[in-house]
């Protein structure tokens, strides 16, 4: 299994959409293509086992062997969460102040600080309080977004630097 060709532009698009919807099912499928790579490192032919399971099942699996801890499964679990929600309710269309603070406080050690680099490189003088101290930009659903990159900057090894500025550019 060859690792996931990260698509800078294809990532922007998805967190800045403006539709919830794609933002969420959209941003989760590359945090799941993440955990697939990694699954991907530590079995061969891993497309074959994969076939089979669900998002769940990939981040047990994965933290089963090693490449992942509970803090990634805590962030993990709220990003799938959210995407269930999204999924299995026909009349749910936006994002939430509830929704917002559910994912940033999930975000834990590596990825809250990729999440706070995020969002200190995108302006405070656009940010807000939320759930304490942690900031996020003044509109509903903006921090599950960030969020949504924290983690997949986390899982792809990337600089959150260099997504800060991708969606800057954007």
């Amino acid at each position: 299994m060859s690792p996931t060709k990260w698509d800078d532009d294809a990532f922007a698009w998805v967190v800045l959409n403006d539709e919830p919807l794609i933002a969420v099912l959209r941003g989760q499928m590359f945090i799941e293509a993440a955990v697939e790579d990694l699954i991907g490192i530590a079995v061969k032919n891993a497309d074959y086992l994969l076939a089979e399971m669900d998002f769940y099942s990939k981040v047990r699996a994965a933290k089963s062997m090693g490449m992942l801890y509970r803090r990634d499964e805590t962030a993990l679990q709220a990003v799938a969460k959210l995407r269930n929600e999204f999924a299995h309710d026909i009349q749910r269309r936006t994002l939430t102040e509830e929704d917002d603070k559910a994912m940033v406080v999930a975000l834990k050690g590596e990825y809250r600080e990729a999440y706070d680099r995020i969002v200190e490189r995108l302006g405070r003088e656009s940010a807000r309080p939320i759930a304490g101290s942690q900031l996020v930009a003044d509109h509903v659903g903006w921090a599950t977004r960030l969020a949504f990159a924290a983690v997949c900057t986390v899982l792809n090894g990337l600089d959150p630097e260099k997504i800060a500025q991708r969606l800057e550019g954007q």
